[in-house]
């Protein structure tokens, strides 16, 4: 009877030491394409491994939203007033931050800043950051021109990096996400950068700056979702366990009792 009781013990042991692993770090996906140079500043006409890094992405989500930046602002080549952005992905996210604007561009590159799809894209030289009144559970999008050292705005010598900070929507705390981009390369590089957690869900997501402030990025074609629902998954073998003990103990109790 002691051995058996050890075994219900060491069952519920297992079961609920596993229940409670600490919540693994967000699934990230990210693909880069080096760009064409100062010397031209002409725009990548394709670009593969940020596609594909984007299609990964979405391939785990659902219930999808895209934040292209074309609805935003006059339909022309004049930027939308730095600061004047505020609702994006159709009113589910807030944007907010400071030294950005919308820049309108159609067939040349600006310096290595274009727009992945449009002739729309957010041009910025400092943090920003968008606010969710329903959590979202994964964010992707396009980074353009970032970590070059040919920027006609700044000392080459010191590229600016970007990290991503995301608040959680149940305990409000906040966690960095890496974006495994290089510093040091050439002008008007795409990158795709991606994330999804399925166990949990974030009320905003911050786009931070780490450099001195002088250079200037573009970001385009956002996606917000949810990770695509899990299937179900079969009982683990503890439970299993645990109600083979419940049940001979039951049996051994009768039979005492008879």
């Amino acid at each position: 009877m002691r051995r058996l009781l050890m075994m219900v013990f060491l069952s519920l042991l297992v079961y609920f030491g596993v229940s409670n692993i600490a919540l693994a770090s967000p699934i990230t996906f990210f693909g880069y394409d080096q760009g064409q140079g100062s010397s031209s500043y002409e725009r990548l006409l394709e670009w593969p491994n940020a596609k594909a890094a984007e299609l990964n992405l979405l391939q785990n989500l659902e219930n999808t939203s895209k934040e292209s930046f074309e609805e935003i602002g006059l339909l022309n080549r004049a930027r939308v007033g730095y600061n004047e952005v505020s609702s994006v992905f159709d009113g589910k996210g807030s944007f907010a931050g400071s030294g950005y604007s919308l820049y309108c561009n159609y067939d040349e590159s600006y310096y290595g800043q274009y727009p992945i799809s449009g002739f729309k894209y957010l041009e910025t030289a400092n943090r920003f950051y968008i606010e969710f009144e329903d959590p979202i559970g994964a964010m992707g999008f396009y980074g353009i021109d970032i970590g070059d050292t040919d920027d006609h705005y700044r000392d080459p010598t010191t590229p600016a990096t970007l990290r991503i900070r995301v608040t959680d929507s149940s305990t409000n705390e906040m966690e960095w996400i890496e974006v495994p981009h290089e510093t040091g390369v050439t002008s008007g590089g795409i990158f795709y950068f991606g994330f999804y957690d399925p166990d949990r869900t974030f009320s905003k997501v911050e786009f931070v700056y780490i450099g001195d402030g002088t250079d200037v990025w573009a970001f385009d074609d956002m996606t917000i979702g949810s990770p695509v629902s899990p299937s179900p998954v079969p009982v683990p073998s503890a439970i299993w366990l645990l109600g083979t003990g419940l049940v001979t103990l039951i049996h051994f109790g009768r039979k005492q009792r008879h």
